[in-house]
């Protein structure tokens, strides 16, 4: 499984802003995610701000850590809505009223959804989020017209990403008497 972190999630969202839907809700990101069999079935051509959290961490990671970073059903493929995506955070006890950077919010009445970015100390924060105007956009929100926020489970940002590693076997064979030197270097 691959790793997660919020730095990387949120790197793809601030290249996504402007970003505008095609015709009738097209976008790239159900297109993306529907080739793949992501959700319990096809998302192209509707209200994409879900599809739109789900795309981008799945571009920070693999399908299988998307998932299991957002708490995602992983028996028949996840469902995509405001309410089941707050409910995977319920299930897991990680959803809660105050927001932090990386969280993803969901608007009163489980209206719209997209990710905090960062969050200020009145009571405001600011937003990466799709269809949002029908595009990726960027825009302060406060916290008090939020039903809560979930917390997904990213990798630490301090963890150290694993090196590869490599083994290469060599075969040396010299005359006798011929000393072999032989050096490594990364």
């Amino acid at each position: 499984m691959a790793e997660c972190k919020w730095s990387k999630v949120k790197e793809i969202g601030q290249l996504e802003l402007g970003y505008t839907e095609g015709k009738n809700n097209w976008t790239k990101y159900a297109r993306d995610l529907d080739a793949i069999s992501y959700f319990n079935g096809p998302k192209q051509n509707i209200a994409w701000c879900c599809t739109y959290t789900s795309w981008c961490i799945w571009k920070a990671s693999d399908k299988a850590t998307a998932i299991k970073v957002q708490y995602q059903n992983t028996k028949d493929n996840c469902g995509c809505g405001v309410k089941w995506n707050a409910q995977y955070y319920k299930d897991k006890k990680r959803f809660f009223k105050d927001p932090k950077p990386g969280d993803v919010f969901f608007t009163k009445n489980w209206g719209h959804t997209g990710f905090v970015t960062e969050v200020f100390s009145d009571g405001t924060f600011r937003t990466n989020e799709g269809n949002h105007n029908d595009k990726v956009d960027s825009i302060i929100r406060k916290v008090s017209d939020m039903e809560g926020f979930g917390r997904p489970d990213y990798t630490p940002e301090d963890q150290p990403v694993p090196e590869k590693q490599v083994d290469i076997v060599v075969k040396v064979t010299a005359p006798e008497g011929v000393k072999v030197n032989i050096k490594v270097e990364d």
